[in-house]
């Protein structure tokens, strides 16, 4: 689940801290929730989105930060710029971020509904596509560039032509808000992961239906294609990753993650490993097809909300509530086990940002 799906957690959490010899770096800056990121094709940038924990604090983090990568260093915040009655930029807290194909534009996509293409190198937006009537959950480029496709709390996808400047199509199959959207790396499939605990399998651009995919028992937050297109990941709220084949549609293996509500998978470029991220404020990586875990990373303080690899594979990214985006070493990484156990006692849902309760930590 995306940052701007709103809920209010209270968590107890009887920690046992084991220090983690895999984690890179720590990039800080958002002074708020990290809810999103990505890399360039390139490996040389790192892009991250903001949004704010606290629904009564008055503030939000709005803004999508761009690093060197792997170095951390801040290039500039992209918030947006005003000229007399007219602003460029997001009003709202950012849930999805993603890279042209050449690495020179960014997509986003925000709370407040909107869709946003980022010139990389001034910082500057290019174009605001508004059409979706609720907020942006997920946002994809098409591998040719020329096309986004973007997931909204108000159950659809819309595909949106980036020459034309305008929305060319509307997806409304789902019943449920439509937590993640991908695109296929050969450009001719779309899929899609709602909270009405199904994936569609589209034809892309044309939007014709392929398959739905049924078998998740919770929300379906986060869906990505393998690097030749076959298979599907897809993670959920029911702490499964379940791995699909695209071209018949069927469930090839679940994965019990021992992972409380995922929230984000992402393959390997070589397509040998998943990396998942998820509540209990940790990631993993898992071997592909075998679906074994390999490793565990621990160093956040909070929900992780997005996981990514790095276009050489060697290093995976990860964006959480405790403001910080980690790079971890997934080259030579070595297993490393927390001792934890998460209880989520209660959550609602509201019309606005996140509100999390403070989580009580007792050393074992």
């Amino acid at each position: 689940m995306k940052a701007n799906r709103f809920f209010v957690a209270l968590v107890f959490v009887i920690y046992g801290f084991q220090a983690n010899g895999n984690l890179i770096t720590t990039f800080n800056g958002h002074n708020d929730g990290v809810t999103t990121v990505a890399i360039s094709p390139d490996g040389t940038k790192l892009a991250s989105g903001g949004q704010s924990t606290n629904l009564f604090s008055g503030k939000d983090d709005n803004c999508i930060k761009l690093w060197n990568f792997p170095s951390g260093d801040l290039i500039f915040t992209l918030k947006g710029s005003r000229s007399g009655d007219n602003y460029q930029g997001h009003t709202c807290g950012i849930a999805a971020v993603a890279f042209s194909p050449d690495g020179t534009r960014l997509a986003s996509g925000s709370c407040d509904g909107k869709v946003i293409i980022w010139n990389v190198l001034s910082g500057y937006a290019l174009t605001t596509f508004s059409g979706h009537r609720y907020y942006v959950n997920s946002v994809a480029y098409s591998p040719d560039g020329t096309k986004i496709a973007s997931g909204s709390g108000n159950n659809d996808v819309i595909l949106w032509d980036i020459l034309a400047g305008s929305q060319y199509a509307k997806l409304e199959r789902h019943q449920g808000e439509v937590n993640s959207v991908a695109i296929s790396p050969d450009g001719t499939r779309l899929a899609s992961g709602s909270n009405d605990k199904t994936i569609i399998l589209w034809i892309f651009p044309s939007g014709a239906i392929i398959h739905t995919l049924y078998g998740h028992e919770h929300d379906v937050t986060s869906v990505a294609f393998s690097p030749d297109g076959i298979h599907l990941a897809s993670g959920s709220f029911d702490d499964t990753i379940k791995l699909w084949n695209v071209p018949s549609g069927n469930l090839v293996k679940t994965i019990d993650a021992s992972h409380r509500y995922i929230s984000s998978v992402a393959f390997s470029p070589d397509g040998t490993r998943i990396a998942s991220g998820s509540w209990d404020w940790q990631v993993k990586l898992w071997n592909f097809p075998a679906g074994d875990q390999s490793t565990v990373y621990t160093g956040h303080n909070n929900l992780v909300l997005s996981v990514a690899f790095s276009p050489d594979g060697t290093k995976v990214v990860s964006g959480s509530f405790d403001r910080s985006v980690k790079v971890w070493n997934a080259d030579k990484a070595t297993m490393t086990f927390l001792s934890a156990s998460t209880k989520v006692l209660s959550f609602s849902y509201f019309t606005g940002t996140i509100v999390l309760a403070n989580v009580l930590r007792v050393a074992l």
